[in-house]
């Protein structure tokens, strides 16, 4: 028997659309199972709108439930975390969706409270502060890798223990360098970390140039910095001004380039001028005078020290536009000699540095620390500093960390 007409359309129930669980790329926690309630409520969304199409069947007090009755099918399987166990949590038939979220709303608090950082961790700095922190709230915060990705504390620092006998051992290095360290600023006070480790080298100790610096920080054991400045140029004056013929120029052999210049020295009464020669190649100290005048005939005994000590010809000499190096006998004996001149630019110390940088070392490590009172004090030593501890002894950074009279040989 067969029916034409229908009062009303057979009602066939859909079946449940194929749920496909992607979670965020950037939803570190949901892609590695860490964070259920995240878990639960994406794969509700994603139920909800495979399932937007069917009548809504709620039953007493706004819960959702499914007409097919399928007591064997879940609406969720419970998520695998990555070690094979399972979450522990499932929602199956009938049973009402985000109640969880809705007791923490009820509690006073937001869907996934529980998995956020506590505002107190906000206030933890080091990681000792950090580690008695998760020590303290263990029961509150559960497990320890749990409480760990709260505070922001790596699992090994967490069960980090100090080894007492390291620590003792490495206070006992550190002072052994600490002495070490002050061994060489007694003789060169003036040395940063880089000459203390090249010092230290030379010595036959092998030393990392961070522990040196970690140590001489830790003992305040920098180099002694001076601040002072005299007046020795006098470029006023109506001689002749030559140009400046060694910048940007790369010096490759000795006795290609000599710079001079003047320098004070301050004694109980008044001061002590030293006048000095250096050849730009090795950075030695090939002539120097002392006088307690600054005027040519200062400049004239350290340029006839010089060229007692290494004669040579076709030479630039390179100074300041002071009157001492611009006289008429000063620059009549380079002539004599084949030396081509050259001077600075006016006012500008920069291009004269090399032998400021020597000038530099003299105050440092020798005036400043001797503080010379009389100008017998001076003759005596003075040349002693020039010529046994700069030239022979003190290492200089621009030729590979070795002394002068060494780079010479």
């Amino acid at each position: 028997m067969f029916f034409t007409d229908f009062h009303q359309p057979w009602h066939f129930p859909q079946p449940f659309a194929r749920v496909v669980f992607r979670p965020a790329a950037e939803d570190t926690d949901i892609r590695h199972g860490k964070n259920p309630t995240k878990v639960r409520r994406r794969i509700q969304t994603a139920i909800d709108r495979t399932g937007g199409n069917r009548a809504d069947h709620s039953g007493p007090g706004g819960t959702r439930v499914s007409s097919i009755e399928k007591p064997d099918r879940p609406v969720a399987k419970t998520v695998p975390q990555p070690d094979g166990r399972l979450s522990g949590s499932a929602v199956a038939t009938g049973t009402e969706t985000g109640s969880r979220e809705r007791e923490a709303e009820g509690e006073g608090g937001r869907p996934g409270d529980a998995d956020r950082a506590p505002k107190k961790t906000a206030n933890l700095g080091s990681t000792a502060e950090r580690r008695q922190f998760v020590r303290d709230n263990r029961r509150q915060l559960g497990s320890v890798s749990k409480a760990c990705q709260v505070t922001g504390l790596a699992p090994s620092s967490y069960y980090y223990k100090p080894d007492r006998a390291h620590r003792q051992r490495r206070e006992a290095e550190d002072e052994k360098l600490r002495l070490q360290i002050e061994d060489i600023h007694a003789e060169f006070p003036g040395y940063g970390y880089r000459r203390i480790v090249r010092e230290l080298d030379r010595r036959g100790v092998q030393v990392n140039s961070k522990r040196v610096r970690r140590v001489m920080d830790k003992y305040d054991l920098g180099p002694i910095v001076w601040r002072a400045f005299i007046r020795t140029t006098d470029s006023r004056h109506q001689l002749r001004i030559y140009p400046n013929q060694i910048k940007n120029r790369e010096v490759r052999a000795l006795n290609e380039v000599w710079v001079a210049d003047i320098t004070y020295i301050r004694i109980r009464s008044s001061f002590v001028y030293l006048a000095a020669i250096l050849d730009l190649y090795s950075r030695r100290i090939v002539g120097w005078a002392i006088s307690k005048r600054i005027d040519s005939d200062l400049c004239l005994a350290a340029l006839r020290m010089a060229l007692d000590t290494r004669p040579t010809r076709e030479c630039i000499h390179h100074s300041d536009r002071g009157s001492q190096y611009a006289s008429t006998d000063y620059v009549e004996l380079l002539r004599e000699h084949g030396f081509e001149i050259s001077m600075s630019a006016k006012g500008n110390p920069y291009d004269n540095a090399y032998i400021e940088s020597f000038y530099k070392t003299l105050q440092y490590e020798e005036v400043h620390l001797w503080n010379y009172e009389t100008y017998d004090d001076v003759i005596e030593r003075l040349p002693f500093f020039i010529e046994e501890v700069y030239n022979r002894k003190r290492l200089h950074s621009s030729i590979g960390y070795v002394p002068p009279n060494e780079f010479e040989d």
